[in-house]
């Protein structure tokens, strides 16, 4: 994890995504547009711990109460939660027990495979959580045009989605951003699973999120053999 250990403000924030831009911008390199993608990650993980502070939470539970808000009916499992944090199930279950004696998230069974566990953000856990890390952001993209910021969300789609398929990672992306989705009238439906999905689902993390097809084949430097997976899973 890349980390500031600093208490900045959203002007600070900004002011030193500025000064490393002045900074190395000069000196272009192979390893610039990496560079700039740290510089960005560390800012917003400053972010993102100031709101954590601010609601009384580790890092590591603001992450877990945000996760479980956003994930869709099918991501909300101790698992999905472990693979979505990239760390071990054991060291999240410690961060669960915690978080369920303090009211904050609730467990139940999986109404269809009792041997699973699903788990739900409480009304006691939204209201810990607060207001969403990220609030300051719309004003960041103010300094972007609309084909700019379409441009930007393009090229970094398709970065996430080679860099994780090269590692057998899973994307975790939002579920109408996926290759089986499939918009409807009032209704959507998963390709993957033939569910139907409301609006409200659509906009959802979801944990068998798979990148669009032409995102993964049109990128460069040799990953042209990079293909999305066939094989259907199960829920």
């Amino acid at each position: 994890m890349f980390r500031i250990e600093t208490s900045c403000s959203f002007v600070s924030t900004r002011n030193f995504v500025n000064v490393f831009l002045i900074r190395y911008y000069p000196d272009m390199h192979d390893d610039a547009l990496h560079n700039l993608l740290v510089c960005i990650t560390r800012a917003l993980q400053s972010e993102q711990r100031q709101h954590a502070v601010g609601a009384g939470l580790l890092p590591v539970q603001w992450a877990i109460l945000s996760y479980l808000r956003d994930a869709n009916r099918f991501s909300n499992t101790p698992q999905a939660l472990a693979e979505f944090l990239a760390q071990t199930k054991g060291t999240v279950s410690q961060s669960l027990k915690l978080l369920e004696n303090h009211g904050w998230i609730s467990r139940c069974a999986d109404p269809v495979d009792r041997r699973s566990v699903r788990l739900a953000l409480t009304e006691s856990g939204r209201a810990r959580l607060g207001k969403s890390a990220g609030s300051e952001w719309p004003e960041v993209l103010d300094c972007l045009t609309p084909v700019q910021r379409a441009e930007a969300e393009a090229t970094l789609s398709r970065l996430l989605a080679v860099w994780q398929r090269s590692r057998g990672g899973r994307t975790f992306g939002v579920c109408r951003s996926c290759r089986h989705f499939r918009a409807g009238e009032g209704e959507h439906l998963c390709g993957l699973t033939g569910e139907t999905l409301t609006e409200a689902d659509s906009a959802l993390i979801c944990r068998e999120h798979e990148a669009a097809c032409d995102l993964v084949d049109a990128s460069p430097r040799g990953t042209e053999n990079i293909r999305p997976h066939a094989n259907l899973r199960t829920r």
